[in-house]
């Protein structure tokens, strides 16, 4: 689903930043996961400035691509952040 507006942008990142504190919860520490969520609160802090936003992208592309690794099994999670990718590339 395309993410149409900044409030649904910062409410998919919250969703997965929900996960990311799940998934740490119940398992424990991991450095890539805690990295990500790190990554994604940045992000949701600079959701609403154009630029910041697109200066955040390459971060969180590399974040998604680390964190997806980890939770390889979550296929939501995978889709939420890459629409989140599209998001920024094509509406902020």
């Amino acid at each position: 689903m395309a993410i149409m507006n900044v409030n649904e942008f910062e409410a998919i990142l919250g969703q997965v930043l929900a996960t990311l504190n799940k998934t740490l919860y119940e398992n424990g520490s991991n450095e890539v996961l805690e990295e990500g969520r790190r990554t994604v609160e940045s992000v949701i802090a600079g959701a609403r400035e154009s630029a910041k936003l697109k200066a955040l992208r390459g971060k969180l592309d590399k974040a998604t691509d680390a964190v997806c690794g980890v939770l390889a099994k979550d296929g939501a999670l995978r889709d939420d952040l890459w629409d989140c990718l599209d998001y920024i590339d094509y509406r902020a």
